[in-house]
């Protein structure tokens, strides 16, 4: 579109454009009629004259075009050394022609105007798609220029942290790490910043509620031709991963603790009848050292000779047919001591439920010392007290009770009314704590004094019967 009151100069420049094989639209005298004509007719370029008769000149319809149609302008002036050109710069023109035209210069300035506004589109759409794409991700997007000051943050960020992007400038994101994390997120990110190297480091962000959730810090470096440098880096919540973690820390040392201070022989054993675990009652009722049994086949160094065949038999049954009674059914076998004497012993099997190849937990009972009762009422009353005795001083041992409020730990649960999950506790003391909630109300001394003993209703009646 060509934007020109002398209407003989707007034909001439109008017939030289469609020699030259461009589409040419009907000259237009005024500005407030490029304007409209501008947004109807959407030209690929517009030739302004910057000295237009009427209210608006070129450099305020050029200005008003650009703003609303997004289209490229050239200016065309008579005069080089006019005032109003360099006022002109402002409306950032895609370049200008000198009356009268010459068609080499008026073809070269339109090509490299439509080049120019090209690339600044398509810079434009990318950027448009990048802004889209880091709001979209759920990581907390950041960028930061050569130095590691911040230069963006997605909303992601904005949302968790409470902080504006353009509030993060520079160093004033580190406000937002936690005080404990801070020195070693800032010493990893200065060598990754004098290096090049990618940036990786595990630290806890401080939410807008003030609590802190761990985050996986990341920053990979792009480097452009002019050898700047620009981080592009994001933060993944892994919360839940530590708290899984942890519950899982939990959950294995409180199968140690069980493991380590059951009164019985607690076995672990794999498919092929080879000891994997030995805990430290089962040294004591064998008399063999944990190393001397691992790897050994729990027949051969634990059973005595006529109770291999059946212990091999039922093991071949299961794994082959997934039948028999090899499992969960207490049975008697004859068992060896390192001396070689033989006791015995009450075993039970329970496959671990892992996958592969199966594992098993083997529990054992030494019987040596259990008096032979006369009745088979007596015997399962013996029975019956034998095993709540040492399940629940088994449990004692482990599960600590805070002394004041009778609540008790449990590992990634907190702390909880005991009888819900203890139903059987003997009169042996648990272990004594004392919870958050009691610690402000408690003197130490009250704790030293206080025992607790509970006791469940099938221990009350056993021991006084």
């Amino acid at each position: 579109m060509i934007v020109e009151d002398e209407t003989a100069v707007g034909n001439v420049v109008r017939k030289q454009l469609e020699r030259k094989g461009f589409e040419v639209l009907e000259v237009v005298s005024n500005g407030e009629t490029a304007i409209r004509t501008a947004v109807t007719e959407k030209p690929d370029l517009v030739l302004m004259d910057i000295h237009l008769e009427g209210a608006m000149d070129g450099i305020e319809a050029a200005k008003a075009i650009q703003k609303e149609a997004g289209i490229p302008v050239i200016y065309l002036t008579g005069d080089a050394m006019d005032d109003t050109v360099e006022e002109a710069r402002e409306a950032q023109p895609y370049g200008y022609l000198l009356k009268p035209i010459n068609d080499r210069e008026l073809v070269t300035t339109i090509e490299v105007a439509l080049y120019k506004h090209d690339m600044e589109r398509k810079l434009k759409d990318s950027e448009t798609r990048y802004r889209t794409l880091t709001q979209a991700m759920p990581q907390k997007v950041w960028t930061a220029d050569t130095l590691g000051k911040a230069t963006f943050f997605n909303s992601q960020w904005e949302f968790f942290t409470g902080m504006i992007s353009g509030q993060c400038q520079g160093d004033l994101w580190w406000e937002a790490i936690n005080p404990v994390d801070l020195l070693k997120f800032k010493t990893a990110w200065q060598r990754s910043i004098d290096t090049g190297e990618t940036f990786q480091l595990e630290c806890r962000l401080q939410g807008n509620d003030q609590k802190p959730r761990w985050h996986l810090a990341r920053a990979v470096p792009l480097d452009a031709p002019d050898g700047s440098r620009q981080w592009f880096g994001t933060f993944t919540d892994i919360q839940d991963e530590k708290d899984r973690e942890q519950a899982l820390k939990d959950s294995e040392t409180q199968k140690r603790a069980v493991f380590e201070g059951a009164l019985d022989a607690v076995i672990s054993m794999d498919n092929e009848g080879r000891v994997l675990e030995f805990n430290p009652a089962a040294e004591k009722i064998f008399g063999k050292p944990r190393y001397e049994v691992i790897g050994e086949l729990l027949a051969e160094s634990l059973l005595a000779a006529p109770s291999r065949k059946s212990h091999y038999q039922k093991l071949h049954q299961y794994l082959v047919t997934n039948t028999g009674d090899f499992l969960d059914e207490r049975q008697e076998v004859i068992a060896m001591r390192s001396d070689n004497s033989e006791f015995p012993l009450e075993v039970a099997y329970c496959r671990v439920p892992v996958s592969g190849q199966p594992i098993f937990t083997v529990y054992g009972r030494d019987l040596t010392n259990l008096k032979p009762a006369t009745t088979g009422e007596d015997a399962a009353f013996d029975r019956e007290k034998l095993e709540l005795k040492t399940r629940a001083k088994t449990l004692s041992a482990m599960v600590p009770t805070c002394c004041n409020c009778h609540q008790v730990h449990v590992p990634g649960g907190g702390w909880v009314n005991l009888e819900e999950h203890i139903v059987l506790q003997s009169d042996t003391p648990a272990i004594e704590a004392v919870c958050p909630s009691c610690e402000s109300t408690v003197h130490p001394d009250e704790i030293e004094e206080k025992s607790l003993r509970v006791w469940a209703r099938e221990f009350r009646r056993i021991y006084t019967d």
